[in-house]
């Protein structure tokens, strides 16, 4: 053997952990840019073919798996526990990411788009950061951006689509509106999540497949 071969020990990574994210749109991966950590970790995951950010050699303690969402997706967050006794590292950790209102659908989601305004004794429109915004029937709850903006999208059954006017004038023509329960959605808006003597609501109608701009006005 030539001297400049020499055995300098053995190499072997154990993985610890896989952490598998899915766009909560389109069910498939995350598009743009993505980070994965793990708090107390300065090393960056693997990410292999099909698509699961890999760590390896992690010490067998409680940790946060943390996703940047980048601009596209809200940032998520989970906490994991790296005992081998309480977890299969072959076994992944799933994140699912919602978007943002910087997100580009794809054609035909049904959504709406607005901003959550508080309306001041003067008569202006104050945008309202951090407020939460959800759909009655519905369990996703989004949350407005530093501008006051908002984005929901709605997965639609067919058996609640129907053809009706948008805006009561009959000669306007009818368009696909999605009205579950024969009633235009009904959206609740919370300003201040701390106090759950916040809220409001507005109902309004929703175009399928199309985005519908509207926004949420409330007066304290």
């Amino acid at each position: 053997m030539s001297e400049r071969w020499r055995k300098v020990g053995e190499f072997r990574n154990e993985l610890s952990l896989a952490v598998g994210l899915t766009d909560a749109v389109t069910g498939g991966q995350p598009v743009g840019d993505v980070d994965v950590t793990i708090t107390g970790v300065d090393e960056q995951p693997v990410r292999n073919r099909s698509g699961y950010y890999l760590f390896f050699d992690l010490p067998a303690e409680e940790r946060t798996v943390t996703v940047d969402g980048g601009e596209q997706y809200q940032d998520a967050s989970t906490p994991v526990d790296l005992d081998p006794s309480s977890h299969d590292p072959g076994e992944a950790t799933e994140l699912t990411l919602e978007p943002t209102t910087a997100y580009q659908f794809p054609a035909g989601v049904t959504r709406v788009r607005g901003t959550v305004f508080e309306k001041q004794p003067n008569g202006d429109l104050v945008p309202v950061p951090g407020a939460d915004v959800s759909v009655v029937g519905h369990t996703r709850t989004v949350r407005t951006n530093d501008a006051g903006e908002f984005v929901y999208y709605f997965d639609v059954e067919n058996v609640d689509v129907v053809h009706a006017d948008t805006d009561n004038d009959s000669t306007t023509p009818k368009v696909r509106v999605y009205r579950p329960g024969g009633s235009d959605p009904e959206f609740t808006f919370d300003p201040d999540p701390s106090d759950s003597q916040s809220g409001f609501s507005d109902s309004f109608p929703v175009e399928v497949g199309r985005l519908t701009t509207h926004d949420l006005v409330y007066e304290p």
